[in-house]
């Protein structure tokens, strides 16, 4: 079974569209405690204790994230807690199970001189969402 980490997101609410229209089995987590069934279980990226039920999952695809650049620029630690330190405690315990992880990333990574950069071209992100995803 697939995991979509941060199904309310705009990219896992779009990406569960469409594998519901395919007829491929999933669930897509939620964060949020109203919207909680079988099909989609709590994941908090910040509290550690909700990823206790994620562990049945063969692979995951984290599109959980703070993706707001002011929110970053203004608040840095808080959107740490979420895109860095919570994202990593989520990985180590998915992958501590044998979790396939699928991690989306953005081009904010680079420093945005030259267009389609290559997957293994250096990183120098100059606004902190692309630090964050960078580390």
């Amino acid at each position: 079974m697939i995991l979509i980490v941060g199904g309310d997101s705009l990219i896992g609410s779009n990406l569960s569209k469409y594998w519901s229209n395919e007829n491929i089995q999933f669930h897509a987590s939620t964060k949020h405690l109203d919207k909680v069934t079988t099909d989609r279980p709590l994941c908090d990226l910040t509290n550690k204790v909700t990823f206790n039920s994620l562990d049945q999952y063969d692979s995951a695809v984290i599109c959980a994230a703070i993706t707001n650049i002011t929110k970053c620029e203004n608040n840095p630690i808080e959107t740490r807690k979420i895109n860095v330190d919570g994202t990593i405690d989520l990985i180590e315990k998915l992958s501590s199970v044998g979790t396939f992880i699928i991690y989306l990333s953005t081009n904010l990574v680079f420093e945005g001189k030259h267009p389609m950069q290559k997957p293994n071209a250096n990183r120098k992100p100059n606004i902190e969402y692309g630090r964050q995803k960078a580390d």
